[in-house]
């Protein structure tokens, strides 16, 4: 027996701190029934079943997370309340129950399968009174590695819901500034003169607009876009001109050029050389500017 309990305590190493919890807790339920806490409770190698520690571990594990599930205290958004017909941030907390919820019962779930499948199951310990302290020992483990699951996975799932309620409510639900809404806010000043201060008008903001004044605006888009179109076309039409503009200045430099050679060269065989190599050079020249047109063209 005691080389198997030496064994579960190598190949547990938390057993140690295990076993300090329970002798602790064992030590206060005597003080608490009145008798001495100078006479401590025997220490074994692995620890037996202690009731409540379990339940001193499960009600610490879940007063942790249940802290930040507590209701928060709302922002002031009165027109967005009016707007809505609800505070963004009670769809928020209604969204955060709800996932709450589902990951409540993944975990009830998972703890289940495990305690089945590692033969942990408290009717099954009940039934099997003597399968020894062993398996006493690896249910208190089991409990202790599930509540340290349920700790991080609720502080992400916090620390995410914190992040989604600040988007939501700073770019889905939040009115902007000065804005004029029907039937909501469009007789109110909504911070004072405000409009008069910066030089607007309040009857443009006003949303309060009738089926003319669309079509009204619809007409205008139109030929805005009609403009738009109309200007995009001239832009590549004085394009392509600028371009073969720059093509005949190119050809005309280039001619230009020729003759200046050709008067300034001195007769003889050396004069008709030159004159060839600056004909040649001209040629070459016409040809890329033939083809540069064309591209700009094509």
């Amino acid at each position: 027996m005691n080389d198997t309990q030496d064994e579960v305590s190598v190949a547990c190493p938390e057993m140690n701190n295990v076993r300090d919890e329970v002798t602790a807790v064992q030590t206060e339920e005597n003080a608490g029934d009145g008798y001495s806490t100078e006479v401590a409770a025997p220490v074994r190698d692995v620890p037996p079943s202690s009731p409540s520690l379990e339940t001193r571990l499960a009600s610490e594990a879940l007063s942790r997370v249940g802290t930040e599930a507590e209701e928060r205290r709302l922002p002031s958004m009165a027109l967005e309340e009016r707007f809505f017909g609800f505070h963004p941030g009670v769809l928020v907390q209604e969204i955060e129950q709800s996932v709450r919820d589902l990951l409540e019962d993944a975990l009830d779930g998972l703890e289940i399968s495990l305690y089945r499948d590692c033969f942990l199951d408290p009717e099954f310990c009940k039934e099997n009174a003597n399968g020894g302290e062993q398996e006493e020992a690896r249910r208190m483990l089991l409990q202790r590695g599930l509540m340290r699951l349920r700790e991080a996975l609720f502080a992400a799932f916090y620390g995410q819901m914190d992040r989604l309620e600040v988007y939501l409510l700073r770019n889905v639900f939040h009115i902007p500034f000065g804005l004029r809404i029907p039937g909501v806010n469009a007789s109110e000043n909504l911070d004072g003169d405000w409009e008069q201060e910066l030089g607007v008008d309040a009857s443009v903001l006003s949303l309060d607009a009738t089926s003319d004044d669309e079509d009204a605006v619809d007409r205008e888009l139109v030929e805005l876009r009609r403009s738009l179109r109309a200007t995009r076309q001239m832009q590549q039409r004085l394009q392509k001109e600028r371009s073969a503009l720059a093509t005949c200045f190119r050809r005309l430099e280039c001619d230009a050029h020729s003759r200046v050679a050709a008067v300034l060269a001195p007769e003889g065989p050396e004069s008709a050389r030159s004159g060839a190599l600056a004909e040649q050079s001209c040629c070459r020249c016409r040809r890329g500017a033939t083809v540069g047109t064309n591209r700009e063209f094509v």
